[in-house]
């Protein structure tokens, strides 16, 4: 049955397999976990630590004074835009201003440096004239009572400088403040320290990227406030700080709105005031006429003659003063010289209203008079005295033209009472309850009268709510200075690189798994040969044998020497006929031990009082003759092509019963001297003298030297060495069986012992188990085999040992 195609991965699970390539990659697995335990303690070690502090502030919508005022909530919080507002740069810029960190100081470590925030034993004052200045970072030390001080990542050198004096060095205005006490301290101490200075432009930009604000508990209405930095102390200093800004940002944002509430009441109960005086001033002529009824008695007309022409004079006189100061204004404003404009201002030196001014302009002018005489024009004090003149003028044009401004309005006023008064010269009688135009006017007073009584209640109302006001949040929870840091974790980074550890060991346990396709036990034979019989397992020898000799004899008691006979033993049920018997090994590959179990399997045999005489047909690579450490001048090809007959070929070895022919020369053409007549009849002379003959074949996976001679033999045994034949090795001796029709073609597995206890003899063996250290009779039948003394392995020497 043609069994089918060999998969290039191990894929199905041999659990003997698997814990023999365990023990063998032990060394592997803890290796990849010290690397693992090795890069989570540099990690752990050299890392800078990062410290979290975190503040929760209750957002509260609930006002006091508005409930008591019985006033809609006008200043109602939204959770999602008090987010935004502490997340806002502006709301962060005036928190990190109140903590003055635009200074940060640390001290020189060999890998990592250490803040020292608020502990430092001196402080910098700065003053920033190039922001370039304060790129590279700054190296402070002392010494002999100076400070010397270097850029970093800037060769430039290092400057001796005082301490507490402002110096300035490349830019930058800096005084280092220290008592003497610490100066004494640090004098000469070897501590170096950094400094950076954060320019407040970038202060922003390096603190909001560990500031994380975040909705709490939605319901609850909490905001979480958290920075992530590297000092503890600092972290929660700038979230406090945050935290309470916010809350007295929250009472000025309520007083702000307030006071524009307020200013706007103010603006309007300005405004009813001045429509107030203006409807007093229209409704004054109808008080007067009331006030003086006793004197006209129902007279009225005569009454409002009398006040009408009072009102005239009145007006004439304001006429000729308003006339008067209009030409006062456009004489003085129409860049007259200086004598013209002390003439006119001798003209108006009376006026009350412009005394004052004309005085002091009249002096100047004087001053520059006198002054005239001694210099010139163009000198510095008439230059000065030029300017303080049209100075003063602009403040009396000025004055002049309010004047002008205030007369026009009394004139209009005037004028507005003697319509009145003709009204009620027309009318010969004033009946004031009947009188549209004075009811008219009275009733406007009485309406803007009773608002301006309310504005002036609800304004009380407003600055009433404005003092009461205290915040709505609440800071719940405080930031505390947390020592233990979030980063790095040393106990999961432990457990997580000591997992990734493991895991790199494990994978490669799976890889050489998946990929293992050498032979390690009978089962494998039996598995991909369709059950060919397994004549044997030799163990693998303790000792390096440096070539293929025979050692059976050196301690016939040994497991190697056993295992030897057990295949003697079980040649006995392949082939039952009388006569020489004939027996051929060959392999693969070279270096499966062909040729090492073709020499020990002849010596075993010669032990049991047989004739073994053994060929050594592998005549492209010879090695028999290193085996018994012989010349190979004569051999089978020397035989083959009569140049030596086989007594001179035939030699003895120090075993009574064991001769061996060597190889001989290498020939050009061994395939056609192995398949001679000649080749025949030395087989056939052979037989009559030996009981057994064994023959040293070619590896037929290289060349097919070796396919006439095996067709032909009584015991045709294949070598398959334990982890080292590939697995597809095994369909060459299919392949014999099936298409070549090789009779009583059995397997031995050499170098068995390499697995020990998990290598397949108490699991896979034939007919008995052979291992090297187990197996059968290994410590059960005392003094069937003999072995060297062996020192008791040390306990790692046991995990480690792959053998």
């Amino acid at each position: 049955m043609e069994k089918e195609k060999l998969s290039i991965l191990n894929d199905e699970f041999d659990l003997g397999l698997a814990i023999l390539i365990i023990r063998k990659n032990l060394i592997s697995i803890l290796f990849s976990i010290s690397i693992g335990f090795c890069v989570a303690f540099f990690i752990n070690r050299y890392t800078t630590p990062q410290y979290s502090a975190s503040s929760i502030v209750k957002i509260s919508e609930k006002n006091d004074v508005n409930q008591m005022m019985n006033f809609e909530n006008i200043y109602e919080t939204n959770l999602v835009a008090e987010l935004s507002r502490l997340k806002s740069k502006k709301m962060l810029s005036e928190a990190l201003n109140t903590l003055n960190i635009d200074v940060n100081y640390y001290t020189k470590g060999k890998f990592l440096n250490t803040e020292n925030y608020h502990s430092n034993p001196f402080s910098i004052s700065y003053q920033l004239k190039k922001r370039e200045a304060v790129k590279s970072p700054i190296m402070v030390n002392f010494s002999n009572g100076s400070a010397i001080i270097s850029k970093v990542d800037v060769d430039s050198g290092t400057v001796l400088i005082p301490v507490n004096k402002w110096v300035s060095i490349d830019g930058l205005e800096l005084k280092i403040n220290i008592s003497n006490r610490k100066l004494n301290e640090l004098n000469n101490s070897g501590k170096k320290f950094l400094v950076k200075i954060v320019d407040k432009n970038q202060l922003i930009s390096k603190y909001s990227k560990g500031l994380q604000v975040n909705i709490e508990n939605t319901r609850a209405n909490t905001i979480k406030i958290s920075y992530t930095g590297n000092h503890p102390k600092k972290c929660a200093d700038i979230v406090n700080s945050l935290s309470s800004l916010f809350l007295i940002s929250n009472i000025s944002k309520k007083k702000e709105s307030a006071n524009q509430m307020i200013k706007f009441t103010n603006d309007q109960i300005l405004k009813i005031n001045q429509k107030l005086e203006y409807y007093q001033k229209l409704l004054q002529p109808y008080k007067e006429i009331q006030e003086n009824n006793s004197e006209y008695g129902t007279d009225y007309g005569k009454l409002a003659l009398d006040l009408a022409a009072k009102d005239q004079i009145e007006k004439t006189k304001t006429e000729s003063t308003l006339n008067d100061f209009r030409n006062f204004y456009s004489a003085i404003s129409n860049k007259i010289n200086h004598e013209e404009l002390y003439s006119i201002l001798l003209l108006n030196s009376k006026n009350q209203y412009i005394s004052t001014t004309s005085s002091r302009l009249r002096n100047l002018l004087s001053e520059k008079r006198s002054l005239s005489f001694r210099i010139t024009e163009e000198s510095y004090q008439v230059k000065e005295i030029d300017f303080q003149i049209n100075l003063e003028i602009q403040d009396l044009l000025e004055v002049t033209k309010n004047i002008i401004l205030d007369l026009q309005e009394n004139l209009q006023l005037i004028d507005e009472r003697l319509q009145s008064y003709r009204l009620a010269k027309k009318s010969q009688e004033l009946n004031f309850d009947h009188n549209t135009d004075y009811l008219h006017l009275q009733r406007m007073y009485d309406i803007n009268s009773e608002y301006y009584s309310r504005l002036l209640t609800k304004k009380a109302e407003y600055e009433m709510v404005k003092a009461g006001f205290v915040s709505d949040n609440e800071i719940i929870e405080p930031a505390k200075a947390n020592i233990s840091p979030i980063s790095p974790q040393k106990k999961s980074n432990y457990l997580i690189f000591l997992g990734i550890g493991l895991t790199i060991g494990l994978l490669i346990i799976v890889i050489k798994y998946l990929l293992h396709n050498t032979v390690s036990s009978t089962s494998d034979v039996a598995k991909h040969t369709n059950n060919i019989p397994v004549l044997g397992m030799i163990p693998s020898y303790k000792d390096v044998i440096p070539v293929s000799q025979l050692i059976v004899d050196k301690n016939p008691k040994s497991l190697m020497s056993e295992a030897f006979r057990s295949i003697r033993s079980n040649m006995q049920f392949i082939s039952q006929s009388e006569g020489s018997k004939i027996l051929t090994v060959t392999s693969t590959i070279s270096g499966e031990g062909k040729t090492f179990v073709a020499i020990n399997l002849g010596g075993i045999i010669a032990f049991s009082e047989k004739k073994v005489i053994i060929l050594d047909l592998d005549m492209r690579k010879p090695k028999t003759h290193i085996g018994f450490n012989v010349q190979n001048t004569i051999g089978m090809s020397t035989l083959l092509i009569g140049k030596s007959s086989l007594d001179e070929c035939i030699q003895k070895s120090h075993l009574e019963n064991l001769h061996f022919i060597t190889a001989g020369p290498i020939p050009p053409n061994p395939a056609e001297l192995i398949i001679s007549n000649k080749m025949t009849d030395v087989i056939n002379e052979l037989k009559k003298l030996y009981d057994v003959i064994v023959i040293d074949t070619p590896p037929v996976g290289i060349v097919t030297d070796a396919f006439p001679i095996i067709s032909k033999v009584d015991y045709p045994v294949y070598i398959v060495r334990a982890h080292f034949s590939k697995k597809v090795f095994l369909k060459n001796i299919q392949m014999l069986r099936d298409k070549k029709k090789i009779k009583n073609l059995s397997v031995i597995l050499n170098g068995a012992g390499g697995d020990k206890k998990y290598g397949g003899y108490k699991k896979y063996g034939y007919g008995y188990g052979y291992g090297y250290g187990y197996g059968y009779g290994y410590g059960g039948s005392h003094g069937y085999y003999e072995e060297k003394p062996q020192k008791e392995k040390k306990v790692l020497r046991k995990i480690f040992s792959k053998k």
